[in-house]
């Protein structure tokens, strides 16, 4: 909470950042997943979570059910962590995407966040669409030793009815799989 909070603190209070989930893994996580940014549903409820009443979170835990990742094992943020919706945010209102420059920003905390948390157990970071994708190459020369995943996002946007969206569906899911396969292999 603290870590939050310091970053409140200096971007301002106007940036509305959610909390991670207390029933996730937290410092103990074996897998982080990282998503584009905080959506109005996780402002709402005050965390990143699987739980929120949205279908972003609703796809999330059930792709993680699907492929038997254990809550328990991982931990849920965004490279965005603060709100970048309209002004307007709440009800029915959607997340835009986030741009280059809060992207760079948000990278930042990430690190500072993986260096504060330390965490001993953490075999995995997954990169859930594009604008997390962004990242990759910086994770992957700061953090040489960490397992790196991209998969596509799992909002309704990317895989929702329309046909893209079912090829989407289907990527999401193998692409789990494999994350739940390299950690039961990785124990």
């Amino acid at each position: 909470m603290r870590f939050i909070s310091r970053i409140k603190g200096k971007k301002g209070d106007q940036f509305e950042i959610p909390y991670f989930d207390p029933c996730d893994g937290g410092v103990k996580a074996k897998v982080f997943f990282l998503l584009e940014a905080a959506g109005p549903q996780a402002v709402l409820s005050g965390f990143i979570s699987r739980n929120n009443p949205d279908q972003t979170a609703v796809n999330m835990c059930n792709f993680l059910s699907e492929v038997n990742i254990c809550r328990k094992d991982t931990l849920i943020w965004n490279i965005v962590p603060w709100y970048i919706g309209d002004d307007e945010k709440i009800h029915g209102k959607k997340t835009r995407r986030p741009k280059s420059n809060e992207i760079k920003d948000g990278l930042e905390h990430l690190m500072k966040l993986l260096k504060l948390f330390r965490l001993p157990g953490l075999k995995a970071i997954v990169l859930l669409g594009e604008k997390a994708q962004k990242v990759k190459l910086q994770l992957k020369q700061k953090l040489p030793k960490l397992n790196l995943f991209s998969c596509p996002h799992p909002s309704p946007q990317s895989v929702g009815t329309k046909e893209k969206s079912k090829k989407n569906w289907k990527l999401v899911k193998e692409k789990l799989q494999h994350v739940s396969n390299f950690l039961l292999e990785n124990k």
